[in-house]
């Protein structure tokens, strides 16, 4: 194992914990301490993905959608087949009112996961949202 291998293997298991209180926190609607701990686990592995996609689920419900957009748009430079990446990234998006990009999005989650119920919901649910003039 390369040395920057095993540096990147220490920060995620440093990060976990954070990341599991946070997850906890979330689930308890404690959205300013998950967003700390979400932070803390970052300082530790700034790509941890799955930290930064729950951070970017924190920012949309607690109205920083500009900041949440970031985040995906991050995880997907990272990961570009990260299809709950793309899901969420559309879900923030179509809060935007950015419809065309949301389903955008949601095109290239389905594109990775045809299956995935999420995204045809949310691609669903966009459209019939969505002025006729722009679909």
């Amino acid at each position: 194992m390369k040395p920057s291998e095993i540096w990147v293997r220490q920060a995620q298991q440093k990060a976990q914990p954070h990341f599991e209180q946070a997850r906890a926190l979330y689930n308890s609607n404690d959205f300013h301490n998950a967003a700390k701990q979400l932070d803390a686990a970052l300082a530790l592995d700034p790509n941890y993905t799955d930290a930064l996609q729950l951070l970017g689920i924190v920012y949309a419900q607690t109205e920083r959608r500009h900041l949440a957009v970031s985040l995906f748009k991050k995880i997907l430079a990272l990961e570009p087949h990260n299809h709950r990446a793309y899901n969420n990234l559309g879900q923030v998006l179509d809060d935007l009112q950015d419809f065309a990009g949301a389903i955008s999005c949601f095109d290239k989650a389905l594109a990775i996961d045809p299956n995935y119920a999420a995204a045809m919901t949310n691609r669903a649910d966009t459209l019939s949202r969505m002025p006729a003039t722009k679909r």
